[in-house]
């Protein structure tokens, strides 16, 4: 609501000074104070523009924002660590530590940062009294993956291709399947080989760079309603009651495209409380966000035994307040500090990762498995010195143990002859595990009119370690003791793959820092 009000300054400020508790608990609840309080706009999140109010027939608002956005990371791995077995060291070299007693232990692998440059355009109308419709046009100018060989380990030890588990280098896999691989040309033998020393998607150089995606996001438009309104009853809180539905307008992210989208539906409902106390407005939301997978998505069901599909379900949990330090009422002239906090929970789900483009890209993808079988029985013969070429198609040995990965319908038993010419790709998704987010924000506007601000917006927010790659084994469809049996396809995950998701394989994302900045101009009519 828009309504130009004059100001009357309140006599209560030391009830501004309450505990925050206090504020949000007045906001939620609507009660009565017991001092006279300014009778200004709502908070940012609880505004709401109308039409048809008096001699304001309607409100129209349109407001540009800019946002980069910066995510860094480490991905560590997890490792078996015994102190009197070193039968591991080639996959993993640095394991000659002491840890002490049989563990798992973590080490770095990667370091991970995700550039994002983002237009959003909020477009706003006023359909009645306290109620709007809004839209908002996001336009992607870029947005790349980058993985690197992580700088130092706990050790201080760099991480290159000599201690990588992630891309060894063709010493350590020709090694490897030279000192475990059968001394057979048998197939059926080559299948049951014992080397560890996989390349999953190469490193080398200044990384692995993922395509730098852009264009046309997932449009989301909503409406939102006030039933209770500061400015129309000063006893009580302004409430917000909103719904919002992103819809999957964007090119799908996929291998070899620059596609941002994400092609989810997602259904979101939001309640928003605030408070105007002289100088201070308090504010609380909560958000419940329901993603469900769109038909022409990477998210499908491959398989009886596959226990997750899309995206988790997410709830987001935001307080502060907003801070007025210079007002003008009379001229529609303000300067506003908005303070924030945040803390949200991200629910399991299988869904885009910071490895989705390295492994949707990797060089494994589209080979058979009798290809892989026949670099690995060349790479085999000590006698016969390997091609670059050869070792690096036997080191994806990997992929045969994730079926979900065969190209049209799952194939649950990939050594088997008949699938041996089926080419294997990854879409890049996987599994992960639930985790938390907490975050803090800072907005400064100025309003140097009733129908222009001009913001600058900083954020940053901390994810919790996790696990990314946490595929379970599948589902026991006839209660064999909760036995998973990896040669029935009814009972398998097709997206399990025991070399990255299996306890002491595991990938998980630490130290997870979300930076964004930005600049908005709204324009208010």
């Amino acid at each position: 609501m828009r309504t130009k009000l004059s100001m009357r300054v309140p006599t209560g400020w030391k009830a501004a000074a309450r505990p925050v508790g206090w504020w949000l608990l007045l906001a939620a609840v609507g009660l009565p104070v017991a001092f006279d309080a300014n009778e200004a706009v709502a908070a940012d999140v609880t505004d709401v523009v109308d039409a048809a109010d008096g001699d304001d027939p309607f409100d129209f608002h349109i407001e540009p924002r800019f946002t980069q956005t910066r995510r860094s990371a480490v991905i560590r791995r997890e490792y078996p660590c015994d102190p009197s077995d070193n039968a591991d060291l080639n996959r993993n070299p640095r394991l000659d530590t002491d840890c002490g007693e049989p563990s798992v232990v973590f080490r770095k692998e990667m370091d991970y940062e995700r550039i994002t440059n983002q237009l959003d355009i909020d477009v706003q109308f006023g359909l009645y009294k306290d109620v709007e419709f809004h839209l908002t046009f996001p336009l992607v100018f870029s947005d790349q993956r980058v993985l690197r060989y992580a700088d130092l380990d706990s050790l201080q030890e760099f991480v290159d291709a000599s201690n990588s588990s992630v891309d060894p280098s063709d010493s350590r896999i020709r090694d490897d399947i030279q000192a475990n691989v059968p001394n057979s040309g048998a197939s059926d033998d080559l299948s049951r080989q014992f080397f560890s020393t996989f390349r999953y998607f190469s490193l080398a150089g200044d990384g692995n760079k993922g395509p730098t995606r852009k264009g046309f996001g997932d449009m989301k438009l909503g409406i939102a309603w006030n039933p209770f309104n500061r400015e129309r009853d000063d006893t009580k809180s302004t409430l917000m009651l909103g719904f919002d539905y992103v819809l999957p307008t964007g090119e799908i992210a996929r291998a070899g495209n620059e596609g941002v989208g994400r092609g989810v539906h997602e259904l979101q409902w939001t309640l928003a409380a605030s408070k105007r106390f002289r100088y201070l407005e308090p504010y609380f939301s909560l958000k419940y966000v329901l993603p469900i997978a769109a038909s022409n998505s990477l998210f499908e069901k491959e398989g009886p035994g596959q226990t997750l599909i899309s995206p988790g379900q997410r709830a987001e949990f935001l307080f502060g307040s907003e801070f007025i330090p210079y007002e003008e009422p009379e001229f529609g002239r303000k300067f506003v500090i908005n303070v924030g906090l945040s803390f949200a929970y991200q629910a399991e789900g299988r869904d885009y990762n910071p490895l989705f483009d390295a492994l949707s890209s990797s060089e494994c993808n589209g080979l058979t498995p009798n290809q892989i079988r026949a670099a690995i029985e060349a790479v085999r013969d000590p006698n016969a010195p390997a091609d670059g070429a050869t070792i690096n198609r036997a080191a994806c040995r990997w992929i045969l143990d994730e079926p979900g990965n065969a190209q049209g319908n799952p194939v649950y038993d990939p050594n088997a002859n008949e699938f041996g010419d089926v080419p294997y790709f990854h879409d890049g998704l996987l599994d992960h595990e639930a985790y938390a987010t907490f975050g803090a924000s800072l907005k400064l506007a100025f309003y140097p009119s009733e129908y222009v601000s001009i913001g600058l917006n900083l954020g940053i927010r901390h994810e919790q370690e996790h696990f990314i790659t946490t595929a379970r084994t599948g589902v026991d469809s006839d209660d064999d003791n909760d036995t998973v049996k990896f040669d029935d396809p009814n009972e398998r995950n097709p997206h399990h793959n025991p070399n990255v998701d299996s306890v002491g394989n595991r990938f998980r994302v630490e130290e997870t820092i979300i930076f964004n900045w930005g600049l908005d101009l709204a324009l208010q009519f």
